[in-house]
């Protein structure tokens, strides 16, 4: 005699499970909670339930789908593996053999943001870091050799960990004496400034100071970017970035591609950054300065309309535009080395008539070379010379090679 067995399909989260002879599937666990390792590390633990034989984790990064799966013979799990300052979201489901029950609600959290640090010279030289936190006090570690001081001269008040506390730019000193240390800010996506918009640089090193190594990915929140300690840096800038400073021959910098759109200063003067892009800056731009020969920037376009301080000097920069834009005052001017194929007079003409005509006004000296006539420019150009002088209360016009 045949004995029917009653068999149901029944959907769990991302999986489906299978209920046999009217089994009853284990409970969704309860009491999830996430602990923020390391760059690459969360570890999970729940309430353990009843009847459960094993479990499933299953995460991603936005919430909805989770994509990505590991399992638990009991009720905690050290996920590894994950991706650098990450936002991650986690849910649990229990499994009774291969009957497998509802899942838990989710939990997230970040991974840690990671620089490496490596010692130079003698290692007794410091460097310096300042930080901005939105909301939250963040903690910050080093590992190796690595140690915080709350003085300049790296001496007072040693530690391997220190809290920045929310609310405003924070400074501390640091020292690797030997090696490599791991610097990790468990910032949990509330980075807002890597420096500011002022003298205080996020990252500065003495000689004999510790390098930095890290990359811009994942940076949702951050506007500020001001470093001139040595340094690498690697991936796409923060798309909220509103101020870029990177000044120093020890900055290595390589990326191709558009500038945040946000952008309203942008800085960068070093042989090592290697910016290439072909269009135009944000329109947000006020402060422009590009500088030095691995730069190569090619735009015929105007530039932004409200530039207040212009500043082109590279072996690799094409800009062939005749519009310095219409109504910012700019208070410095010196197009120094900024194409590559020497200005014709009558474009001479015509970029000094659009500086006579604009809205906004000029300092009161101006300088634009890579002029194929500068020894001998014709009439045309310095009746052109004379009336933007004139109009913009310029006292030096100087027209260079």
């Amino acid at each position: 005699m045949l004995k029917r067995i009653d068999m149901t399909w029944i959907g769990i989260g991302n999986t489906i499970g299978r209920r046999r002879g009217g089994a009853t599937p284990p409970d969704a666990p309860t009491g999830l909670a996430a602990t923020v390792v390391s760059d690459s590390q969360i570890d999970l633990s729940w309430d353990a339930v009843e009847g459960a034989t094993s479990y499933k984790v299953y995460y991603g990064t936005d919430g909805v789908t989770f994509p990505y799966s590991t399992t638990s013979t009991t009720n905690s799990k050290n996920v590894t593996g994950l991706n650098a300052y990450t936002r991650y979201y986690f849910k649990i489901s229990a499994l009774n053999g291969t009957l497998e029950g509802d899942a838990s609600d989710s939990v997230n959290d970040w991974t840690a943001w990671k620089g490496v640090l490596t010692s130079t010279g003698t290692g007794a030289g410091v460097s310096t870091i300042r930080l901005y936190f939105q909301t939250t006090d963040v903690v910050a570690t080093l590992d190796g050799t690595g140690k915080f001081y709350s003085d300049s001269a790296g001496t007072t008040d040693e530690s391997s960990t220190y809290t920045f506390v929310a609310g405003a730019l924070r400074t501390r000193y640091l020292k690797v004496t030997s090696g490599t240390s791991n610097l990790l800010i468990f910032a949990k996506g509330n980075w807002l400034k890597f420096g500011d918009d002022s003298s205080l640089l996020g990252w500065a090193s003495s000689t004999n100071a510790a390098s930095l190594a890290f990359t811009l990915t994942g940076m949702p929140v951050m506007t500020h970017l001001s470093i001139t300690g040595t340094s690498t840096i690697t991936g796409a800038l923060p798309t909220g970035l509103t101020f870029l400073y990177l000044y120093g021959s020890s900055i290595a910098w390589t990326y191709n591609g558009a500038l945040p759109t946000r952008l309203t200063y942008l800085y960068l003067y070093g042989s090592s950054i290697a910016w290439t892009y072909n269009g135009a800056l944000p329109t947000g731009l006020t402060y422009l300065r590009l500088s030095l020969n691995s730069i190569a920037w090619t735009y015929g376009g105007a530039l932004p309309t409200g530039l207040t301080y212009l500043c082109l000097s590279g072996n690799s920069i094409a800009w062939t535009g005749l519009d310095i834009g219409n109504n910012g005052d700019i208070t410095y001017f010196n197009l120094a080395n900024y194409r590559i194929t020497k200005m014709s007079s009558a474009d001479m003409v015509t970029l000094l008539t659009q500086m006579k005509n604009r809205t906004g006004s000029l300092p009161s000296t101006v300088t634009i070379n890579d002029y194929a006539d500068y020894a001998n420019p014709p009439s045309e150009v310095t009746d052109a010379v004379a009336a933007l002088k004139a109009a913009k209360s310029i006292t030096t016009v100087n027209l260079g090679a």
